[in-house]
């Protein structure tokens, strides 16, 4: 009997290796069908980050294409040319000829009783044909709007100047031109050409 119960064992242990050596099999199969999966989803991943990072560097070079040719719109419209600083004595002083700059004042924006002392020289008297170019040295935007009263009568705009921003403007007639800041309507000038 021992040698029948030792040929069952012997059995017993030789199906039990196959059944478990099945079964390992099968925990590696899963573990490796995990692992191509885990490495397939990674690489999955990386290709969505990679394209999004393409689509955000894409859409950051549009975003600045577009302000540089705003930029480049905005900078066609103001004509700068160097200029000399033309301050009178008086504000009776005699025409002048050529090109004259006259400053947006620093704090201006800010100074609501600055009124005649917004644009230096606050009045100007030129020539016909003469240019004269407004420079924006203060920190808030402006603008050269010609009119009075903060009435604009369609002559000349300079648009918003920016900090450092220049607008030019050739008066080709005779005539008193009053101007003003749109945003801040208590700066005011007058250039006269003759």
């Amino acid at each position: 009997m021992t040698t029948k119960l030792i040929a069952c064992l012997a059995v017993f242990a030789l199906l039990f290796g196959v059944v478990s050596t099945s079964m390992m099999h099968n925990v590696y199969a899963d573990m490796a069908s995990d692992k191509k999966m885990a490495d397939a989803k990674k690489i999955a991943d990386a290709k969505k980050m990679a394209d999004a990072k393409k689509i955000a560097d894409a859409k950051k070079i549009a975003d600045a294409k577009k302000i540089a040719d705003a930029k480049k719109m905005a900078d066609k419209k103001m004509v700068t040319t160097p200029a000399k600083v033309v301050t009178p004595a008086s504000t009776k002083a005699a025409p002048t000829t050529g090109a004259v700059t006259v400053e947006i004042a620093k704090g201006s924006g800010a100074d609501v009783k600055c009124a005649d002392k917004c644009y230096i020289p606050n009045t100007v008297q030129v020539k016909v044909g003469s240019t004269v170019t407004w420079k924006n040295v203060d920190a808030m935007p402006h603008s050269v709007s010609s009119g009075k009263d903060a009435t604009h009568d369609g002559i000349f705009d300079s648009g918003m100047l920016m900090k450092d921003g220049s607008f030019s403007y050739k008066f080709a007639k005779a005539g008193t031109f009053d101007y003003y800041c749109m945003v801040h309507p208590w700066m005011v000038g007058k250039v006269t050409a003759s």
